[in-house]
């Protein structure tokens, strides 16, 4: 994914970390934080901006 993208997505996140949120309360992780489509690259999901958002790694692997 472009690098400028991936600066986007840090900015909108303002330093909250992880943005996986479950019952309605936010993780907020500031461990190990990875950039993660919404909708995955192999399933068709694009590297725009809106398709992007920050997650902690135990997160981006729940999403599996």
């Amino acid at each position: 994914m472009p690098a400028k993208n991936k600066n986007q997505v840090w900015i909108r996140n303002r330093g909250l970390g992880c943005e996986f949120t479950a019952d309605g309360k936010r993780c907020g992780s500031q461990h190990a934080l990875q950039i993660d489509h919404v909708r995955g690259f192999a399933r068709g999901g694009r590297h725009d901006v809106e398709n992007l958002r920050v997650l902690c790694a135990k997160h981006n692997r729940f999403e599996w």
